[in-house]
């Protein structure tokens, strides 16, 4: 039951997570943006609500986020049918998604949130995370890694690191 208002949650919340003011501005920033830095602002738009999740439930569902043409941040959800499916069904729900956008030129660049446990460099134990594929159509693909710890409600971040990808969503 709990995933499945998880879900229901993010579908309500699938509207914008930025918002730039008019379109025009959006473009014109977009424009002016490096890819590095249009992906950048895809994984702040994403990211918080992936926080907000663990602080809340201690668990969140994989989810999306894309930058449109006109330089706006869309969440993306997924829904399998099932009340309760497993992670990466909806990962691959959402993947598939970002292919087609991609494939179709609706995207400038994808952002895939879903919780993982790691080993983080230099240590010797698993740890949780929250993994970010991000992959953007000029050349930015790479896995940022953020492990954090859970206790009583308080989301404490560990130190970030990536992991180069090889274009899986823009080929």
């Amino acid at each position: 039951m709990k995933r499945a208002i998880l879900i229901l949650v993010m579908m309500i919340c699938g509207v914008t997570f930025w918002s730039g003011g008019s379109m025009c501005r959006a473009e014109e920033k977009t424009m002016k943006e490096s890819p590095k830095q249009q992906c950048e602002r895809l994984m702040d738009a994403v990211l918080p609500f992936a926080e907000e999740m663990l602080k809340k439930h201690g668990e969140f569902f994989p989810f999306g986020g894309v930058l449109n043409l006109e330089g706006k941040v869309i969440n993306q959800g997924a829904w399998t049918g099932e009340e309760h499916p497993p992670s990466v069904d909806v990962i691959k729900v959402l993947h598939e998604a970002f292919k087609k956008g991609a494939k179709d030129r609706e995207f400038l660049a994808t952002a895939l949130v879903y919780d993982v446990k790691v080993v983080p460099p230099g240590k010797s134990e698993k740890t949780d995370a929250v993994a970010v594929d991000i992959d953007h159509r000029d050349g930015v693909s790479q896995t940022v890694i953020y492990p954090y710890s859970l206790k009583d409600g308080k989301l404490n971040l560990g130190e970030t690191y990536t992991i180069p990808m090889q274009h899986p969503v823009f080929r």
